[in-house]
Protein backbone atom coordinates (compact mmCIF):
# COMPACT_ATOMS: atom_id res chain seq x y z
CA UNK A 1 0.00 0.00 0.00
CA UNK A 2 1.45 3.36 -1.10
CA UNK A 3 2.01 6.11 1.43
CA UNK A 4 0.20 9.41 1.00
CA UNK A 5 2.30 12.34 -0.16
CA UNK A 6 3.75 14.56 2.53
CA UNK A 7 3.40 18.35 2.44
CA UNK A 8 7.09 18.65 1.57
CA UNK A 9 6.68 16.20 -1.36
CA UNK A 10 3.64 18.17 -2.59
CA UNK A 11 5.65 21.39 -2.48
CA UNK A 12 8.42 19.85 -4.60
CA UNK A 13 5.87 18.51 -7.10
CA UNK A 14 4.23 21.95 -7.43
CA UNK A 15 7.61 23.50 -8.14
CA UNK A 16 8.84 20.91 -10.67
CA UNK A 17 5.89 19.10 -12.33
CA UNK A 18 5.92 21.41 -15.38
CA UNK A 19 9.58 20.60 -16.21
CA UNK A 20 10.20 17.15 -14.67
CA UNK A 21 8.30 14.01 -15.70
CA UNK A 22 6.46 11.76 -13.25
CA UNK A 23 9.05 8.94 -13.19
CA UNK A 24 11.91 11.28 -12.28
CA UNK A 25 9.79 12.95 -9.60
CA UNK A 26 8.85 9.53 -8.17
CA UNK A 27 12.51 8.52 -8.03
CA UNK A 28 13.57 11.82 -6.47
CA UNK A 29 10.84 11.74 -3.84
CA UNK A 30 10.92 7.96 -3.25
CA UNK A 31 7.21 7.82 -3.94
CA UNK A 32 4.79 5.92 -6.18
CA UNK A 33 4.29 7.40 -9.71
CA UNK A 34 0.52 6.85 -9.40
CA UNK A 35 0.27 9.08 -6.31
CA UNK A 36 2.25 11.80 -8.00
CA UNK A 37 0.15 11.59 -11.19
CA UNK A 38 -3.13 11.90 -9.23
CA UNK A 39 -1.79 14.95 -7.37
CA UNK A 40 -0.65 16.61 -10.63
CA UNK A 41 -4.11 16.05 -12.13
CA UNK A 42 -5.62 17.80 -9.09
CA UNK A 43 -3.24 20.71 -9.54
CA UNK A 44 -4.15 21.03 -13.23
CA UNK A 45 -7.88 20.89 -12.41
CA UNK A 46 -7.49 23.69 -9.86
CA UNK A 47 -5.43 25.65 -12.36
CA UNK A 48 -8.12 25.27 -15.02
CA UNK A 49 -10.72 26.63 -12.57
CA UNK A 50 -8.46 29.57 -11.72
CA UNK A 51 -7.88 30.29 -15.39
CA UNK A 52 -11.62 30.23 -16.03
CA UNK A 53 -12.22 32.68 -13.18
CA UNK A 54 -9.50 34.99 -14.48
CA UNK A 55 -10.86 34.76 -18.03
CA UNK A 56 -14.40 35.50 -16.83
CA UNK A 57 -13.16 38.46 -14.80
CA UNK A 58 -11.31 39.84 -17.84
CA UNK A 59 -14.43 39.42 -20.00
CA UNK A 60 -16.43 41.44 -17.47
CA UNK A 61 -13.67 44.00 -16.92
CA UNK A 62 -13.00 44.82 -20.59
CA UNK A 63 -16.38 46.46 -21.36
CA UNK A 64 -16.26 48.26 -18.01
CA UNK A 65 -12.81 49.61 -18.82
CA UNK A 66 -14.00 50.56 -22.30
CA UNK A 67 -16.89 52.56 -20.85
CA UNK A 68 -14.65 54.18 -18.23
CA UNK A 69 -12.05 55.25 -20.81
CA UNK A 70 -14.80 56.38 -23.20
CA UNK A 71 -16.33 58.48 -20.42
CA UNK A 72 -12.92 59.99 -19.58
CA UNK A 73 -12.25 60.71 -23.25
CA UNK A 74 -15.62 62.37 -23.74
CA UNK A 75 -15.00 64.51 -20.66
CA UNK A 76 -11.51 65.50 -21.82
CA UNK A 77 -12.90 66.63 -25.18
CA UNK A 78 -15.92 68.24 -23.43
CA UNK A 79 -18.51 66.29 -25.39
CA UNK A 80 -21.92 67.94 -25.18
CA UNK A 81 -20.52 71.03 -23.47
CA UNK A 82 -21.35 72.26 -19.98
CA UNK A 83 -25.00 71.53 -19.20
CA UNK A 84 -25.03 72.92 -15.66
CA UNK A 85 -28.03 75.06 -14.75
CA UNK A 86 -25.77 77.94 -13.69
CA UNK A 87 -22.41 79.00 -15.07
CA UNK A 88 -19.98 81.85 -14.45
CA UNK A 89 -20.92 85.07 -16.21
CA UNK A 90 -18.55 86.63 -18.81
CA UNK A 91 -15.37 88.33 -17.64
CA UNK A 92 -16.87 91.83 -17.62
CA UNK A 93 -19.28 90.64 -14.89
CA UNK A 94 -17.11 87.90 -13.40
CA UNK A 95 -18.56 88.37 -9.90
CA UNK A 96 -21.85 86.93 -11.14
CA UNK A 97 -23.40 83.62 -12.02
CA UNK A 98 -25.90 83.31 -14.86
CA UNK A 99 -28.42 80.84 -16.25
CA UNK A 100 -26.72 78.52 -18.71
CA UNK A 101 -28.16 79.11 -22.22
CA UNK A 102 -27.33 75.48 -23.10
CA UNK A 103 -29.10 73.81 -20.18
CA UNK A 104 -32.07 72.91 -22.41
CA UNK A 105 -29.89 70.39 -24.20
CA UNK A 106 -30.23 68.15 -21.14
CA UNK A 107 -33.80 67.42 -22.22
CA UNK A 108 -33.98 68.16 -25.96
CA UNK A 109 -32.03 65.76 -28.15
CA UNK A 110 -34.20 65.63 -31.29
CA UNK A 111 -35.11 69.26 -31.95
CA UNK A 112 -32.59 71.42 -33.81
CA UNK A 113 -33.42 74.37 -31.58
CA UNK A 114 -33.66 74.23 -27.80
CA UNK A 115 -35.26 76.69 -25.38
CA UNK A 116 -33.11 78.98 -23.27
CA UNK A 117 -33.76 80.52 -19.85
CA UNK A 118 -33.70 84.29 -19.40
CA UNK A 119 -30.37 86.08 -19.05
CA UNK A 120 -30.63 86.62 -15.31
CA UNK A 121 -27.54 87.25 -13.19
CA UNK A 122 -26.93 86.81 -9.48
CA UNK A 123 -23.84 87.37 -7.35
CA UNK A 124 -21.53 84.42 -6.71
CA UNK A 125 -21.13 85.56 -3.12
CA UNK A 126 -24.55 86.34 -1.71
CA UNK A 127 -24.62 89.63 0.27
CA UNK A 128 -26.20 89.72 3.73
CA UNK A 129 -28.89 92.15 2.60
CA UNK A 130 -29.79 90.05 -0.46
CA UNK A 131 -33.15 88.38 -1.03
CA UNK A 132 -32.91 85.78 -3.79
CA UNK A 133 -35.97 84.32 -5.55
CA UNK A 134 -35.96 81.57 -8.18
CA UNK A 135 -38.80 81.20 -10.69
CA UNK A 136 -39.71 77.75 -12.03
CA UNK A 137 -42.08 76.94 -14.87
CA UNK A 138 -42.71 76.76 -18.60
CA UNK A 139 -43.20 79.37 -21.31
CA UNK A 140 -45.75 81.41 -19.32
CA UNK A 141 -43.35 81.83 -16.40
CA UNK A 142 -40.52 82.50 -18.87
CA UNK A 143 -42.55 85.39 -20.33
CA UNK A 144 -43.34 84.04 -23.81
CA UNK A 145 -43.86 85.79 -26.21
CA UNK A 146 -42.34 88.91 -24.62
CA UNK A 147 -38.68 89.88 -24.41
CA UNK A 148 -36.47 89.73 -21.34
CA UNK A 149 -37.26 93.18 -20.01
CA UNK A 150 -41.04 92.67 -19.82
CA UNK A 151 -41.19 89.20 -18.30
CA UNK A 152 -43.18 89.11 -15.07
CA UNK A 153 -40.04 88.25 -13.09
CA UNK A 154 -38.28 91.44 -14.27
CA UNK A 155 -41.35 93.53 -13.40
CA UNK A 156 -41.55 91.82 -10.00
CA UNK A 157 -37.87 92.54 -9.43
CA UNK A 158 -38.44 96.27 -9.98
CA UNK A 159 -41.54 96.30 -7.76
CA UNK A 160 -39.80 94.53 -4.89
CA UNK A 161 -36.69 96.71 -5.24
CA UNK A 162 -38.88 99.83 -4.96
CA UNK A 163 -40.78 98.38 -1.99
CA UNK A 164 -37.65 97.23 -0.13
CA UNK A 165 -34.89 99.71 -1.05
CA UNK A 166 -32.64 98.39 1.75
CA UNK A 167 -32.62 94.91 0.17
CA UNK A 168 -30.73 93.66 -2.86
CA UNK A 169 -33.46 91.81 -4.76
CA UNK A 170 -32.28 89.01 -7.09
CA UNK A 171 -34.93 87.19 -9.09
CA UNK A 172 -33.54 84.36 -11.21
CA UNK A 173 -35.96 82.99 -13.77
CA UNK A 174 -35.03 79.44 -14.87
CA UNK A 175 -38.34 78.83 -16.66
CA UNK A 176 -38.21 77.68 -20.30
CA UNK A 177 -40.62 76.89 -23.10
CA UNK A 178 -41.75 73.31 -23.72
CA UNK A 179 -40.57 71.74 -20.45
CA UNK A 180 -42.63 69.83 -17.90
CA UNK A 181 -42.33 69.07 -14.18
CA UNK A 182 -39.44 66.65 -14.73
CA UNK A 183 -37.21 69.60 -15.61
CA UNK A 184 -38.35 71.52 -12.53
CA UNK A 185 -37.54 68.52 -10.36
CA UNK A 186 -34.14 68.19 -12.01
CA UNK A 187 -33.31 71.84 -11.21
CA UNK A 188 -34.10 71.67 -7.49
CA UNK A 189 -30.70 70.54 -6.17
CA UNK A 190 -28.77 73.14 -8.20
CA UNK A 191 -31.11 75.88 -7.01
CA UNK A 192 -30.65 74.80 -3.38
CA UNK A 193 -26.88 75.08 -3.81
CA UNK A 194 -27.34 78.80 -4.53
CA UNK A 195 -29.08 79.85 -1.32
CA UNK A 196 -32.66 80.61 -2.38
CA UNK A 197 -34.84 82.71 -0.09
CA UNK A 198 -38.06 81.87 -1.93
CA UNK A 199 -39.37 79.89 -4.91
CA UNK A 200 -42.15 80.86 -7.31
CA UNK A 201 -43.74 78.08 -9.40
CA UNK A 202 -46.19 78.32 -12.28
CA UNK A 203 -46.23 75.03 -14.17
CA UNK A 204 -48.56 72.32 -15.48
CA UNK A 205 -49.78 73.24 -18.96
CA UNK A 206 -46.80 71.47 -20.59
CA UNK A 207 -47.09 68.23 -18.65
CA UNK A 208 -48.05 66.04 -21.60
CA UNK A 209 -46.07 67.58 -24.47
CA UNK A 210 -43.13 69.24 -22.75
CA UNK A 211 -39.76 67.50 -22.95
CA UNK A 212 -39.92 64.08 -21.20
CA UNK A 213 -43.73 64.28 -21.09
CA UNK A 214 -45.82 61.21 -21.93
CA UNK A 215 -46.97 62.64 -25.29
CA UNK A 216 -43.71 64.31 -26.33
CA UNK A 217 -41.31 63.54 -29.16
CA UNK A 218 -38.51 64.49 -26.73
CA UNK A 219 -38.92 61.45 -24.51
CA UNK A 220 -37.13 58.20 -23.75
CA UNK A 221 -40.04 56.53 -21.99
CA UNK A 222 -43.42 57.06 -20.38
CA UNK A 223 -42.76 55.39 -17.02
CA UNK A 224 -41.81 57.81 -14.24
CA UNK A 225 -39.23 55.50 -12.67
CA UNK A 226 -37.42 55.18 -16.00
CA UNK A 227 -37.44 58.94 -16.58
CA UNK A 228 -36.09 59.64 -13.08
CA UNK A 229 -33.29 57.15 -13.74
CA UNK A 230 -32.59 58.96 -17.01
CA UNK A 231 -32.33 62.28 -15.15
CA UNK A 232 -29.66 60.76 -12.91
CA UNK A 233 -27.73 59.10 -15.74
CA UNK A 234 -27.58 62.20 -17.96
CA UNK A 235 -24.64 63.51 -15.91
CA UNK A 236 -22.52 60.84 -17.63
CA UNK A 237 -21.15 61.80 -21.06
CA UNK A 238 -21.36 58.19 -22.29
CA UNK A 239 -25.07 58.17 -21.57
CA UNK A 240 -25.52 61.48 -23.39
CA UNK A 241 -23.70 60.01 -26.39
CA UNK A 242 -26.04 57.01 -26.44
CA UNK A 243 -29.07 59.27 -26.00
CA UNK A 244 -28.00 61.48 -28.91
CA UNK A 245 -27.47 58.44 -31.12
CA UNK A 246 -30.96 57.23 -30.27
CA UNK A 247 -32.23 60.72 -31.06
CA UNK A 248 -30.59 60.67 -34.48
CA UNK A 249 -32.19 57.31 -35.23
CA UNK A 250 -35.56 58.59 -34.07
CA UNK A 251 -35.23 61.66 -36.29
CA UNK A 252 -34.59 59.45 -39.31
CA UNK A 253 -37.82 57.57 -38.69
CA UNK A 254 -39.89 60.25 -36.92
CA UNK A 255 -42.13 61.03 -39.87
CA UNK A 256 -42.99 57.35 -40.39
CA UNK A 257 -43.17 56.18 -36.78
CA UNK A 258 -44.11 59.25 -34.76
CA UNK A 259 -46.12 61.15 -37.35
CA UNK A 260 -44.11 64.35 -37.08
CA UNK A 261 -40.88 66.11 -37.79
CA UNK A 262 -38.64 68.60 -36.06
CA UNK A 263 -37.91 70.48 -39.26
CA UNK A 264 -40.87 72.86 -39.70
CA UNK A 265 -39.70 76.31 -38.55
CA UNK A 266 -43.22 77.78 -38.79
CA UNK A 267 -44.40 75.78 -35.78
CA UNK A 268 -43.71 76.74 -32.19
CA UNK A 269 -41.45 74.43 -30.24
CA UNK A 270 -44.44 73.03 -28.34
CA UNK A 271 -46.22 72.22 -31.61
CA UNK A 272 -43.14 70.51 -33.02
CA UNK A 273 -42.59 68.13 -30.12
CA UNK A 274 -46.16 66.78 -29.97
CA UNK A 275 -46.35 63.06 -30.77
CA UNK A 276 -49.59 61.91 -29.17
CA UNK A 277 -51.99 64.58 -30.44
CA UNK A 278 -55.09 62.96 -29.01
CA UNK A 279 -55.03 62.19 -25.28
CA UNK A 280 -58.67 61.84 -24.13
CA UNK A 281 -59.55 62.57 -20.52
CA UNK A 282 -59.15 59.48 -18.29
CA UNK A 283 -57.31 57.54 -21.00
CA UNK A 284 -54.26 55.53 -19.85
CA UNK A 285 -51.90 58.16 -21.29
CA UNK A 286 -53.78 60.99 -19.58
CA UNK A 287 -53.57 59.17 -16.24
CA UNK A 288 -49.81 58.73 -16.73
CA UNK A 289 -49.40 62.46 -17.26
CA UNK A 290 -51.51 63.31 -14.23
CA UNK A 291 -49.57 60.79 -12.13
CA UNK A 292 -46.18 62.20 -13.15
CA UNK A 293 -47.31 65.78 -12.40
CA UNK A 294 -48.65 64.91 -8.95
CA UNK A 295 -45.56 62.97 -7.92
CA UNK A 296 -43.05 65.43 -9.37
CA UNK A 297 -44.74 68.41 -7.70
CA UNK A 298 -44.81 66.43 -4.45
CA UNK A 299 -41.08 65.67 -4.69
CA UNK A 300 -40.28 69.30 -5.52
CA UNK A 301 -42.24 70.74 -2.59
CA UNK A 302 -40.94 68.04 -0.25
CA UNK A 303 -37.32 68.92 -1.07
CA UNK A 304 -37.83 72.65 -0.55
CA UNK A 305 -39.66 71.96 2.71
CA UNK A 306 -36.74 69.84 3.92
CA UNK A 307 -34.44 72.84 3.41
CA UNK A 308 -36.98 75.33 4.83
CA UNK A 309 -37.21 77.32 1.60
CA UNK A 310 -40.58 79.13 1.21
CA UNK A 311 -42.53 78.27 -1.95
CA UNK A 312 -45.40 80.08 -3.67
CA UNK A 313 -47.07 77.83 -6.23
CA UNK A 314 -49.77 79.20 -8.48
CA UNK A 315 -53.04 77.87 -9.82
CA UNK A 316 -53.14 77.38 -13.59
CA UNK A 317 -55.33 79.56 -15.77
CA UNK A 318 -56.55 79.24 -19.38
CA UNK A 319 -58.73 81.13 -21.81
CA UNK A 320 -61.79 78.89 -21.61
CA UNK A 321 -64.25 81.12 -23.48
CA UNK A 322 -62.37 82.28 -26.58
CA UNK A 323 -60.40 79.11 -27.37
CA UNK A 324 -62.48 76.29 -28.85
CA UNK A 325 -61.42 72.70 -28.17
CA UNK A 326 -58.64 71.67 -30.55
CA UNK A 327 -59.57 67.97 -30.69
CA UNK A 328 -63.09 66.80 -29.83
CA UNK A 329 -63.55 63.08 -29.21
CA UNK A 330 -66.47 61.15 -27.78
CA UNK A 331 -65.62 58.29 -25.45
CA UNK A 332 -67.76 55.61 -23.84
CA UNK A 333 -68.16 57.68 -20.68
CA UNK A 334 -67.57 61.29 -21.80
CA UNK A 335 -69.23 63.63 -24.35
CA UNK A 336 -67.24 65.33 -27.13
CA UNK A 337 -65.58 68.60 -26.11
CA UNK A 338 -67.10 70.59 -28.99
CA UNK A 339 -70.65 69.69 -27.98
CA UNK A 340 -70.00 70.80 -24.39
CA UNK A 341 -68.40 74.02 -25.67
CA UNK A 342 -71.50 74.77 -27.74
CA UNK A 343 -73.66 74.22 -24.65
CA UNK A 344 -71.51 76.75 -22.79
CA UNK A 345 -72.00 79.28 -25.59
CA UNK A 346 -75.75 78.68 -25.51
CA UNK A 347 -75.92 79.30 -21.76
CA UNK A 348 -73.87 82.47 -22.19
CA UNK A 349 -76.24 83.76 -24.88
CA UNK A 350 -79.10 83.19 -22.42
CA UNK A 351 -77.12 85.21 -19.79
CA UNK A 352 -76.84 82.12 -17.59
CA UNK A 353 -73.21 82.84 -16.84
CA UNK A 354 -72.68 80.43 -13.93
CA UNK A 355 -73.86 77.49 -16.04
CA UNK A 356 -71.81 78.73 -19.02
CA UNK A 357 -68.72 78.92 -16.83
CA UNK A 358 -69.15 75.30 -15.71
CA UNK A 359 -69.47 74.02 -19.28
CA UNK A 360 -66.59 76.14 -20.60
CA UNK A 361 -64.31 74.55 -18.00
CA UNK A 362 -65.63 71.08 -18.81
CA UNK A 363 -65.04 71.63 -22.55
CA UNK A 364 -61.48 72.71 -21.84
CA UNK A 365 -60.84 69.61 -19.76
CA UNK A 366 -62.36 67.36 -22.46
CA UNK A 367 -60.14 68.86 -25.19
CA UNK A 368 -58.00 65.87 -26.23
CA UNK A 369 -55.11 68.09 -27.36
CA UNK A 370 -53.42 68.64 -24.01
CA UNK A 371 -52.09 72.20 -24.34
CA UNK A 372 -54.20 73.37 -21.37
CA UNK A 373 -54.07 71.73 -17.95
CA UNK A 374 -57.27 70.25 -16.60
CA UNK A 375 -58.84 71.47 -13.37
CA UNK A 376 -57.64 68.26 -11.77
CA UNK A 377 -54.14 69.72 -11.99
CA UNK A 378 -55.29 72.67 -9.89
CA UNK A 379 -56.73 70.20 -7.38
CA UNK A 380 -53.33 68.47 -7.28
CA UNK A 381 -51.58 71.82 -6.75
CA UNK A 382 -53.88 72.70 -3.83
CA UNK A 383 -53.71 69.30 -2.12
CA UNK A 384 -49.94 68.92 -2.51
CA UNK A 385 -49.22 72.46 -1.36
CA UNK A 386 -51.43 71.90 1.69
CA UNK A 387 -49.57 68.66 2.44
CA UNK A 388 -46.27 70.57 2.69
CA UNK A 389 -47.80 73.74 4.19
CA UNK A 390 -47.09 76.04 1.24
CA UNK A 391 -49.50 78.77 0.06
CA UNK A 392 -51.20 78.68 -3.35
CA UNK A 393 -51.63 81.82 -5.45
CA UNK A 394 -55.37 82.03 -6.38
CA UNK A 395 -54.58 82.98 -9.98
CA UNK A 396 -58.02 81.97 -11.29
CA UNK A 397 -59.60 84.57 -9.04
CA UNK A 398 -57.24 87.31 -10.24
CA UNK A 399 -57.73 86.44 -13.90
Amino acid sequence: MSKPLTENQKRVIREKYRTVNVKKLAKELSSEPGEIKVYIEQLQSELDKTRKRIFTFILILLPVLFIVFLELGLRVFKFGGDLSLFISAPEDVFDYMMCNPNVGRRYFFIQKTTPKPTKDLFLKKKPKNSYRIFVLGGSTAAGFPYGNNVTFSRILNHRLSDTFPDKRIEIVNVAMSAICSYTLLDFVDEILENEPDAILIYAGHNEFYGALGVGSLESLGKMRGFVKTYLKLKRFKTFLLMRNLIGQIRKLFSKTIYGGTEADPTDTLMERIVVEQSIPLDSPLYKMGEYQFENNINDILKKFRQFNVPVLISELVSNIRDVRPFISEKTDSLPPAEKVFQMAQSYEQQHQYDEANIYYYQAKDLDALRFRATERFNNIIHSTAAKWSFPVVPMKKYF
